[in-house]
């Protein structure tokens, strides 16, 4: 598995694991959130990176 795709599936397991905690742990909660959406974020420009063919 390519860099972006481990991004990928470790930040939304994070996201996930984020949301479901911050039904007791409001604070923890969003915090693995906000994480896990800024992981999902940065595998995005891996994945473009790779789309996109230098001259």
């Amino acid at each position: 598995m390519t860099k972006a795709y481990v991004l990928l599936i470790g930040g939304l397991f994070i996201f996930m694991l984020g949301v479901f905690l911050s039904i007791q742990w409001i604070v923890v909660g969003t915090f693995f959130s906000v994480t896990g959406g800024l992981i999902m974020g940065s595998s995005s420009y891996f994945m473009g990176k790779k789309a996109v063919k230098r001259r």
